[in-house]
């Protein structure tokens, strides 16, 4: 019995110290312009594509989503970037369905229980407005497909304004 109560009181305190919330940083969403890149596809590996971004000719966008982390728990963190490619010559761009391959429009995902596969999105619409040399105006509403079989479709939505770093 007073191994029971001890293991109790242990496992209270456990949990007491774990749910608080002063060791944890909030979500964090970066939206940025890279000058002077593009992304590559490397297509070498049968079961999927792997994008990354490299030196090229191109604006490349990236959103990034950044769940909140805690200092006391190991395996929490998760993120992804969509990554996509605009002409640099452009005052406004707009990437349909069929058209977002032009863009080379992908997500990636990153994490303690994720794989980092890079997705290819096929679906939905990247619009843009250069707003002045440093900031454009970028609408995404996109559908990313699962990677993992049984895995469900989900929507990235946003209306921010993308600032070149």
């Amino acid at each position: 019995m007073k191994y029971l109560i001890s293991s109790a009181v242990f496992a209270i305190t456990f949990l007491f110290i774990a749910c608080q919330n002063n060791n944890c940083h909030g979500d964090k969403e970066d939206f940025i312009i890279l000058e002077n890149k593009s992304i590559s596809i490397d297509s070498s590996n049968v079961f999927f594509q792997h994008y990354f971004v490299e030196e090229g000719d191109f604006l490349v966008f990236q959103y990034t989503h950044a769940i909140a982390q805690c200092d006391n728990i190991l395996d929490d963190e998760w993120a992804e970037e969509l990554s996509f490619e605009v002409k640099d010559s452009l005052d406004s761009f707009n990437y349909t369905d069929a058209t977002l391959n032009q863009a080379k429009c992908f997500v990636r995902e990153s994490g303690a229980w994720v794989n980092g596969q890079t997705n290819p999105i096929m679906k939905g619409s990247i619009s843009g407005t250069k707003q002045n040399e440093n900031t454009w105006d970028v609408s995404i509403a996109i559908i990313v497909d699962p990677l993992d079989v049984g895995g469900e479709a989900r929507e990235i939505t946003l209306n921010e304004s993308f600032t070149i770093q």
